[in-house]
This record gives C-alpha cells, sequence and structure tokens, in this order.
C-alpha cells in the first residue's frame, strides 16, 4: 500500500492553496440529510488532512463522512462551473487533491473502505452479465430451460451478436459488436470492472465523471498490480465502447425507456488515476432500477465465485421478506447454473455433468465459504450458504436441488433501508438536476429575446 506522509500532505496543499484560493475561498458546500448546508473552506479542507496524517484519532466519525463527501464533490467539480466557465477547483489539481485523501484514509482508517456498499441493480444490469457469462466458450447466452417468465433470443449479423430478453418487466437488448473479440474467455474481466465502475458511480453521486486509483482494484483484491489492473480498465472501456443497450422496462406505473447507448464515452489513466465519462445521454434509471448491496470481498474471488456473490445479493434484495422472517431464502441451482453461463443438460457430451456443472458450482461454493472466514464483518450480516438436495447421482434432481443463503434478519432490515436510501438519494440528484437544466434554459431564452 503506498503510504502518505504530513510531509506529502503539506506539499500538495501549499501547492495548491494559492491558485484555488484565487478563485473562492469556498471549497464546496456539504449537503445533509435534514437539509442542513455546511460551507467548506480550502483551509479546514486542508487541516483535516493533515489531522488525518499527523493525529487520526482526532477525527470523528462524522469529519470522516465530511471528507468523504468533499472527495465526491471534489471528482463533479467539473460541473460546477464560475460564469466565467472556470471550474472553482483547478482540473489539474483534482486528481492530487482526490488520491491524496483516498491514500490517506485507506492508510489510516480502514472505515473508509466499508465492506458492505450501495450498487445500483436492476433487470438490464443482470441481463448484460448473464449474456456475457452465457457466452462463455462461444455458446449463446439463453433462458433456463425450467423459466417460463423470460424469454432469450440471439442474433447474429456478420460480428454483431444481440441477445434480446422479453418478460413481463420489459424488453431489453444488449448489441455486441466485434463479438469474436469479446464474448467468450476474453470477457473475464468485464463484469467485475462494470460492477466496480457501478459502485463508484453511486459512491460519487452519478457524476457525470467518476474517478478512482487503479491501487483500490489492488487493494480489494481484483488484481495483483496496478499495471493488471491498467491493461483490464483498458479492456473494459474497448468492450463496452462496442456494447450498447436498449429496451422499456415497467417500473411501478412507469415505463423507463433507453433507445440505445453506451455507459461511457471516454476514459482516461493519468498517474494512476481512472477517470470514466458518463454518456449524458445514457437513461441510467434504466441501469439503475433499485440498489442492492454488495460486499468488497466478492472482487478478490475468481469468477465463477464473484459471479455467484454477485447473483446472491441481487436476490436478496427481492427476498428482505424470507430472510426478516426466517433468516435465509433459497436459490435452486438450477438457476445457479444458468447465472454462472455453465452449459445446460443436453450440452454436455459424454455425461461429463461432473465436470462441466457441478464441480463449477461446488468450488464457486467452498470459494466463498473459505473467504468469508477472512471477513470478520460477515459475521455482522451472517451471509452463509449451504447446499441442499445435492445427495444425487442424477443431474436432473442435483439440479432440482438448492443453495439455502443466510442473512441476519436484523441485517435485512438495515439492507433494505440502505438501499432505499441509496434510491431516494439518487431520485434527490436528478431532481436538482432538472431544476438546473430548467434554470438553464429559461436563462438562455431570456438572454435569446433581449
Amino acid at each position: 500500500m503506498k503510504q502518505t506522509t504530513e510531509e506529502t500532505l503539506q506539499d500538495v496543499y501549499e501547492a495548491a492553496k494559492e491558485e484555488i484560493m484565487k478563485k473562492s475561498p469556498i471549497l464546496c458546500t456539504l449537503i445533509y440529510d435534514d437539509g442542513q448546508r455546511k460551507e467548506v473552506t480550502f483551509n479546514e479542507y486542508a487541516e483535516m488532512i493533515k489531522m488525518l496524517a499527523a493525529d487520526p484519532d482526532g477525527l470523528t466519525q462524522k469529519q470522516l463522512e465530511e471528507i468523504k463527501e468533499i472527495i465526491k464533490l471534489l471528482l463533479s467539480v467539473d460541473e460546477k462551473k464560475e460564469p466565467d466557465g472556470e471550474t472553482i477547483v483547478p482540473q489539474n489539481l483534482i486528481e492530487p487533491l482526490t488520491m491524496m485523501l483516498y491514500y490517506t484514509i485507506q492508510c489510516i482508517d480502514e472505515r473508509s473502505a466499508p465492506q458492505l456498499a450501495p450498487m445500483p441493480n436492476g433487470s438490464a444490469i443482470n441481463f448484460w452479465i448473464k449474456s456475457l457469462s452465457g457466452s462463455k466458450g462461444g455458446r449463446v447466452a439463453k433462458k433456463s430451460k425450467r423459466s417460463h417468465s423470460e424469454e432469450v433470443t440471439a442474433t447474429q449479423h456478420g460480428d454483431k451478436v444481440s441477445y434480446t430478453r422479453k418478460s413481463r418487466s420489459g424488453t431489453i437488448t444488449i448489441e455486441f459488436d466485434q463479438a469474436s473479440n469479446y464474448l467468450g474467455n476474453s470477457n473475464k474481466g468485464f463484469s467485475k470492472i462494470l460492477l466496480f465502475s457501478l459502485q463508484k458511480m453511486a459512491e460519487q453521486n452519478f457524476s457525470l465523471r467518476i474517478g478512482f486509483p487503479l491501487q483500490e482494484l489492488v487493494d480489494i483484491g481484483a488484481y495483483k498490480t496496478t499495471d493488471s489492473a491498467r491493461r483490464a480498465v483498458k479492456d473494459f472501456f474497448n468492450q463496452q465502447k462496442l456494447t450498447t443497450i436498449s429496451g422499456s422496462l415497467k417500473k411501478g406505473r412507469r415505463t423507463i425507456r433507453e433507445t440505445g447507448g453506451i455507459l461511457f464515452y471516454n476514459y482516461d489513466i493519468n498517474n494512476g488515476y481512472v477517470t470514466l465519462s458518463v454518456n449524458n445521454e445514457f437513461n441510467m434509471e434504466f441501469i439503475a432500477t433499485y440498489f442492492t448491496m454488495f460486499p468488497r470481498f466478492a472482487y478478490g474471488l475468481k469468477n465463477n465465485a464473484f459471479s455467484l456473490v454477485w447473483y446472491v445479493f441481487s436476490l436478496a434484495r427481492q427476498n428482505v421478506k424470507s430472510i426478516k422472517e426466517h433468516g435465509y431464502f433459497t436459490i435452486s441451482l438450477e438457476a445457479i447454473r444458468a447465472a454462472l453461463g455453465l452449459p445446460d443438460v443436453e450440452d454436455v457430451a459424454n455425461r461429463k455433468y461432473r465436470q462441466y456443472i457441478i464441480t463449477p458450482i461446488e468450488e464457486a461454493i467452498e470459494e466463498i465459504e473459505e473467504a468469508l472466514q477472512e471477513v470478520p464483518e460477515a459475521n455482522d450480516y451472517g451471509f452463509t450458504i449451504t447446499p441442499r438436495g445435492i445427495n444425487t447421482k442424477n443431474i436432473d434432481e442435483w439440479l432440482h436441488g438448492y443453495l439455502e443463503v443466510g442473512l441476519n434478519g436484523d441485517f435485512a432490515e438495515t439492507f433494505i433501508q440502505l438501499a432505499e436510501k441509496e434510491e431516494k438519494k439518487r431520485a434527490r440528484i436528478e431532481r436538482l438536476k432538472e431544476k438546473e437544466l430548467a434554470k438553464l434554459i429559461a436563462k438562455n431564452e431570456a438572454e435569446n429575446q433581449e
């Protein structure tokens, strides 16, 4: 882990102070859940940084939370323009300031990296990941044969492959260009970077520019070195810019539509810091239909185990009632087979069901169980996975077995509260954006009339 010293913090502070103070003594304004506002000057910000380096025990939890909020605002500062079009904080200072705080908090206080964090979720994301998983080895993603709630079709034109899912909730189409390059084994790191980026997006208030250090991907166990993380981010961006998603989904009485676009239109890696530029035309509600919670330890798992944890926590959001009443919910092994993109029974040659279906699922379960022993926080939310009904050699009977997923009933209440809080926050951000846009339009119309 890179260490951040008091001297380094002081150097960054002194280099930035004069230029920032020319712009504005107020660095940003924090808005709390109760509506109260607090203006933060750069001097106050610098003092908190120095306290982190020199006397971390002197900081309260509230101060730590305020610092993390400032990080989010700094990452979106390019959207907050002065009348002359310049940003309050010079663009070339945003990266060192945010990286400085990231490393400081990571080195001093593990509270900065909660084991569970909000994650945008919904049918579109799940189908996107399922399409990738279901294409392993060149196979075509398709519905589980025991599912009657959806219809999945695949079409191919040259090197372009499209998957369409139709269900009661709506229609989703994922289109992959240059499919021969990006479907199959080469997409193994895509889902991790996609979900990590979405988690950072939620963390940074759905800014049009999201950022994170490559070192963070190493810290969470996704990659061993920053060089491998850099290659993974590059591969992710190159693949996602050739991937479009479209469709319409029902949410209550409303219909959410996305006409077809990419999620990120540009990326940059500078001094180990990644910046992803979000497509402003993309309807993020189509992706973030609702929120779930997702554990950071999962990023260090192999692909099947990672996908299984993702599937579990996606379903947990929908099974809160069962968790509260019984302390667990169940998932069929057939559903897990489909979620992991393992072959159908009839597609397995020479009846090698153990090799291609049973063993991959068992190994994923074992890997998760071993990883949980290294995550003390897992006891707080009681995460356990127990196979049931698998004492049979018949593959069809085995797939009728299920996983019993244990989560504390108390945690279920917290789970739903955190997820709903994130959904309300996103809705509030969208309302604020709409108001600002309306003001801008009105201002432009008034200027045109003069």
